[in-house]
């Protein structure tokens, strides 16, 4: 008798074992067809809100159009490597990192590339950033508060790709001269670089001509003008002309 009750005991618990098994098993199932429906039959992880930040100059237009994302989409369908990629495509993009914040919101984090020269090609007028990538061309002069390149040197380029110093050794050496003009808070401004038979010319906004005699000594040249031109406000002089083809020593053509 005693052996019978076991093995009853047994199947009983087999059985139960089994039953916990099974509803177990239903439970998971039905919560994974909840989240499934929850996911892709709801609006509720549909993408409602685009945050944008690091943005100087480009709108949130812009930036949400070269992402891809579309509000309305699918949080879950969409592939944040793919919009990295969409983001840094943009010539004035030069990083992107994307966050997402559930239910229903993206932050994108951008680092914009910033024009800081512009080189008249014959009348199509080529915007470059610091480092030398090509960030534009257009037919007409948009910005006017960065230096004009007017040079005799054929520069090759290609939009949204970086210039080739090797083959453009001139356009590397403005760009060091900008780079460290930009670092400064200098009182003068550069409007326009002039290359002509060899020699560099910096026109400032005030219209005063700056001959380089060549791009070495620049630091030491940008901040000399400093000097020369506020000396020359302070005496309320008014000058035509700053000559450094004479050695360090430049001279001052009224």
């Amino acid at each position: 008798m005693e052996e019978i009750m076991e093995k009853k005991y047994k199947v009983d618990k087999k059985i139960k074992k089994k039953r916990i098994l099974i509803m177990t098993m239903i439970i998971l199932l039905l919560i994974s067809l909840l989240f499934f429906i929850l996911f892709t039959q709801t609006t509720l992880f549909h993408v409602k809100n685009i945050n944008i930040k690091g943005k100087n100059e480009l709108e949130d237009e812009k930036i949400i159009l070269a992402s891809g994302i579309i509000k309305g989409e699918n949080i879950f369908k969409i592939n944040k490597k793919t919009i990295v990629e969409n983001l840094t495509d943009h010539p004035y993009i030069k990083t992107a990192n994307i966050d997402m914040k559930l239910p229903d919101t993206f932050v994108i984090n951008i680092q914009e590339r910033k024009e800081v020269i512009v080189y008249n090609n014959n009348g199509n007028y080529i915007y470059i950033d610091n480092e030398g990538f090509v960030l534009n061309t257009l037919s007409k002069l948009k910005n006017k508060n960065i230096p004009l390149l007017e040079t005799t040197h054929s520069i090759e380029y290609e939009l949204n790709k970086k210039i080739n110093f090797k083959n453009n050794n001139y356009i590397s050496k403005i760009l060091k001269l900008l780079n460290n003009y930009n670092k400064e808070q200098y009182s003068y401004k550069i409007s326009k670089i002039i290359e002509q038979d060899k020699n560099t010319t910096l026109v400032l906004n005030s219209g005063i001509n700056v001959a380089l005699d060549g791009l070495n000594d620049i630091k030491y040249k940008l901040e000399f003008i400093e000097k020369i031109v506020k000396d020359l406000e302070d005496k309320g002089i008014s000058v035509k002309q700053i000559k450094f083809d004479k050695g360090k020593n430049p001279i001052v053509i009224k």
